[in-house]
């Protein structure tokens, strides 16, 4: 069962055997030494033929159930957002308030194993901001000053 609810075909990472096993599918096709047969049982039940691929859209599918979790969040709490310590909603908008800094600083928008362009990463905090979620302060950090020895006397 490696079906989740949205049809997305997921081989849980803690089950190393059926991950080399899926890992072992992937390189026989691509090699052209799997079965048409194997090849037609597994495509009908779904099964990715790019891991990859797979894990952006699971990744763009959870995204977007936190996005729609967010919004229904403001509604029952007249507008407030969820602080960090409020479970999975607040921690997850603080990684992407965080995000936001990181790519704004360096550039780079990293998803955990996954990178992000800046037209993707775009994207998201445009959707972000279009509910307040992003107007706290998304801007670059300001370097601090280095206090000097003359400063502390």
């Amino acid at each position: 069962k490696c079906r989740d609810t949205r049809g997305y075909f997921h081989i849980p990472p803690t089950n190393k055997v059926l991950v080399k096993w899926a890992e072992n599918q992937r390189s026989f096709y691509r090699n052209s030494t799997l079965t048409q047969d194997k090849v037609k049982l597994l495509t009908k039940i779904g099964f990715s033929w790019d891991g990859n691929v797979d894990k952006f859209k699971k990744h763009e599918s959870d995204w977007n159930e936190m996005f729609e979790s967010l919004k229904r969040y403001l509604d029952l709490h007249n507008g407030r957002f969820p602080a960090s310590t409020e479970g999975k909603l607040g921690h997850w908008l603080q990684a992407h308030r965080h995000l936001c800094r990181n790519w704004i600083n360096t550039g780079v928008y990293s998803l955990g194993n996954l990178k992000g362009n800046a037209q993707f990463a775009q994207a998201r905090l445009d959707k972000l901001k279009s509910i307040g979620a992003m107007d706290w302060e998304c801007k670059p950090r300001k370097k601090r000053q280095k206090k000097t020895k003359d400063a502390d006397s």
